[in-house]
């Protein structure tokens, strides 16, 4: 039915202009929908200052969500046709560590020049050194720094330089949480960064852009400091830093000279002194024993004096009985 009216000459004439119609409404409702497109942006950023800029992160931070997350789901989609996952790395660990070592050097400037070499042969270099003198004591104290694989090496060899070490001390600080939490934000900040940047280059009003560019300032700033402080423990962690304080070792002391005795005539003075002393000796042990005597026997004092009063009584009694006895005879 459709083609016999196809065969009739004026719908023949009339197809071609509905055709072209047709295009034309097509054509434009995909110009349309372009249009619609790429002012989105302006669109959603209607809203007045903070509003603006506060929509416009929150759409920069969901813009790269969603591009971490196709990553990653690619990634995944990946592996799961087929490929086999590499194993995770081992984190390299990053540890830093210093030392203090206290010596006794036989010769000061030769014990510099020595340490001096020592960084300089194990790819390290001086890092501070300072010396004195007391009088004929100097005294120094250097600061090198060696890469951390040679810290052992180092260590070692400043001992075998060493007449005495006096005291040594060493410490170990482990910063690989730290370095990595850096490494994870900064990557995360970079991110954030980017899709700042798109979205000032997509906006056309002078309040968004202002927005926008503050808190890209914003980013960059963190993004520099964690950088900072990531080269920081780098390069701590690259090298170990040894103090060395430097003292000469004691001179020996001379031996005390011996006197040859002296032979001595017969010294009436001296003679007198010395019998005088010893006489005031042994009359001062004469009291001590009188006096523990008489300390040490208060106790028979009682008995003794019991004692007295009955020989008195029985004197007594005797003289009684002889005046008695002579009475009776005359």
């Amino acid at each position: 039915m459709i083609g016999r009216l196809l065969r009739l000459p004026f719908l023949r004439l009339l197809a071609v202009p509905f055709a072209f119609l047709i295009l034309l409404t097509l054509a434009a409702t995909l110009v349309a929908c372009g249009d619609s497109t790429a002012t989105w942006a302006p669109a959603a950023t209607t809203a007045k200052g903070a509003q603006a800029a506060a929509g416009t992160t929150a759409a920069a931070t969901t813009a790269a969500a969603a591009t971490t997350a196709a990553s990653d789901s690619s990634g995944a989609a990946t592996a799961g046709a087929g490929e086999t996952p590499s194993p995770a790395k081992p984190i390299e660990r990053k540890i830093i560590r210093n030392a203090t070592l206290t010596i006794q050097v036989e010769d000061m400037e030769t014990s510099l020049n020595s340490l001096r070499a020592l960084a300089t042969s194990l790819g390290g270099y001086l890092l501070q050194e300072n010396t004195t003198s007391q009088g004929t004591k100097p005294s120094g104290v250097m600061v090198i720094q060696v890469p951390a694989e040679q810290y052992e090496v180092a260590i070692t060899r400043i001992r075998q330089l060493a007449f005495k070490v006096d005291r040594e001390e060493s410490s170990a600080q482990d910063v690989s949480d730290e370095f990595v939490d850096l490494q994870s934000q900064i990557a995360n900040l970079k991110v954030t960064e980017e899709g700042l940047q798109k979205l000032i280059d997509k906006a056309d009003k002078l309040d968004d852009i202002i927005s926008l560019q503050k808190e890209l300032t914003n980013v960059r700033g963190e993004i520099e400091q964690r950088q900072g402080r990531l080269n920081f423990l780098d390069n701590k962690t690259a090298f170990s830093t040894i103090t060395v304080n430097l003292g000469l070792k004691p001179a020996p002391e001379a031996p005390a000279p011996t006197l040859a005795p002296v032979a001595e005539g017969w010294q009436p003075e001296k003679a007198i002194g010395q019998s005088w002393d010893a006489s005031l000796k042994l009359l001062g042990g004469i009291i001590t024993i009188i006096v523990q005597v008489l300390v040490f026997s208060w106790w028979y004092l009682p008995f003794l004096v019991a004692g007295l009063i009955i020989l008195w009584r029985s004197k007594r009694m005797k003289a009684k009985d002889r005046d008695s006895s002579q009475g009776g005879f005359q």
